[in-house]
């Protein structure tokens, strides 16, 4: 009989393994890599989905629609702008002291008068000039210089109700660094506005060059509950485009005098419903930065640096230096 070997399993050679063990991972690597180029591609579609979503959004704000019929396939309700397209209308304004919002009499003399058009397409911005007077007894008194604005029909009577701006932009006093003479080390008052008000709340004021009454053009149907009624256009002053750099600074002394534009022009619904949302925001952000600034003022770190500051020499204080815009 003959004897039969066993073949012993063959072991595969060391490189044919190594071989092996860098295909797989090139295999990784390419299926890693081919993930990540399909994510990459997909990111710019979404941006430029979200931002589709929310110019849409934001469209359909400024020119909303209104469906014609409800879930229950009856007729909806809208009411309309009582003043109707190519009627003839007059602005009246007047100039009053007060410390509130003045009224204005029925038969008082208005400082301005202007006839115009209730159509965009026909009507023509007016302006005048004035000058606006104001002396230290009725800042201290913290009062204001009005414009009232009124509107009449062409049969002279009052369809809206008076509308109020003040010529004079009270604000809360901003802190400002104390500036010292670097010879002298006395304080430097130089540039700082008088304030008023009371001690616990200190103002300044500054005047307001320009003044711009607007007549919203509106000829949009609304239903409810965004109106009740047929409605008149919005008259208002406005205010929101004015930056402090445009304010007038006054004198510390003695009687102000400084010229004033008053300005109307007619506003588009979709314009106004812009600034409509401008303003809502700016409140909302101002409202956060007073927030965040009465956090910072009683947070323990800032106040163990403003006292470090306040160990400093006078010479040294950041506050005198870094805020000195000119050397004296």
């Amino acid at each position: 009989m003959q004897k039969v070997q066993k073949e012993e399993p063959t072991e595969e050679p060391e490189e044919e393994q190594k071989v092996e063990t860098k295909k797989g991972k090139k295999e990784a690597k390419s299926k890693g890599w081919s993930l990540l180029g399909g994510t990459a591609e997909i990111v710019p579609f979404l941006i430029l989905a979200y931002f589709t979503y929310v110019g849409k959004h934001f469209y359909s704000n400024l020119y909303p629609t209104f469906a014609e019929f409800d879930e229950n396939h009856n007729y909806v309700q809208k009411y309309s702008n009582r003043v109707p397209k190519g009627d003839s209308l007059t602005l009246k304004v007047y100039l009053k002291e007060g410390k509130s919002q003045p009224t204005i009499a029925r038969d008082a003399v208005p400082t301005w008068t202007t006839t115009f058009t209730y159509d965009d397409e026909e009507f023509k911005p007016s302006k005048t000039e004035s000058v606006a007077n104001v002396s230290q007894t009725l800042l201290e008194g913290s009062k204001n210089l009005w414009l009232v604005a009124r509107l009449l029909t062409k049969d002279g009577e009052r369809f809206a109700a008076d509308v109020h701006g003040g010529m004079i932009k009270y604000t809360k006093e901003k802190p400002v660094p104390t500036k010292y003479w670097m010879l002298k080390g006395d304080v430097c008052d130089e540039g700082r506005e008088k304030t008023y008000g009371t001690k616990k709340q200190p103002m300044t004021a500054r005047g307001i060059p320009m003044m711009q009454v607007r007549l919203v053009y509106d000829r949009t149907h609304y239903p409810r509950p965004w109106r009740y009624q047929d409605y008149y256009p919005n008259l208002f002053v406005d205010e929101f485009w004015m930056t402090d750099d445009q304010l007038i600074k006054f004198n510390t002394t003695g009687e102000n005098s400084f010229g004033v534009d008053i300005h109307f022009d007619l506003m588009t619904a979709a314009r106004w419903r812009f600034q409509h949302m401008m303003e809502q925001f700016s409140n909302k952000m101002q409202r956060f930065s007073e927030t965040t600034l009465r956090r910072c003022l009683r947070c323990e770190t800032c106040l163990q640096t403003r006292i470090r500051i306040s160990s400093l020499p006078r010479w040294l204080c950041p506050s005198s230096i870094a805020s000195s815009s000119t050397w004296h």
